[in-house]
């Protein structure tokens, strides 16, 4: 077993060594505190270079370390220099900002999802609507055509 795959189960352990579900969100204060826990009191495999390498963040968490520092810069916070506290409620009201964010991006994605899939169905039954004339037409010319004709 890898570090990779050994400090994560570790840290669900400290979670659950606190009466904490390791994959519910508590807040900074306790992710922090568990976090700093499970770095003291881990005794798995090492950190190989590999591990390192191999811990690529995902899109989605890439996507949020690049809200998170928009949002610092943006209010101009240096979260070293902010008391324990503060820098919890920080990271907290970014989480929660992050979280609205996402779904009006979501939402303006589904949005604009849609609006494409409502031209490509208007386009889609234009299409069937022509071909249905044209098929009419035809159909009129061949009863014309054959009107005269009797059947013995």
């Amino acid at each position: 077993m890898t570090y990779n795959e050994a400090f994560p189960l570790w840290v669900a352990e400290v979670y659950r060594n606190h009466g904490y579900e390791p994959d519910t969100w508590y807040g900074s204060e306790v992710a922090e505190k568990m976090h700093k826990e499970a770095l003291a009191t881990y005794k798995g495999p090492p950190a190989t270079m590999l591990d390192y390498v191999e811990a690529i963040p995902s899109e989605e968490e890439f996507e949020y370390l690049d809200y998170a520092i928009q949002q610092l810069r943006k209010d101009n916070i240096n979260l070293n220099a902010l008391p324990d506290k503060e820098r919890w409620a920080v990271m907290d009201r970014i989480i929660a900002e992050y979280a609205e964010h996402k779904n009006a991006h979501v939402s303006r994605a589904k949005r604009v999802q849609k609006t494409s899939m409502q031209a490509a169905l208007e386009e889609e039954r234009e299409a069937l609507s022509q071909t249905a004339q044209r098929n009419a037409s035809r159909y009129s010319e061949a009863e014309n055509a054959t009107k005269d004709f009797v059947v013995k």
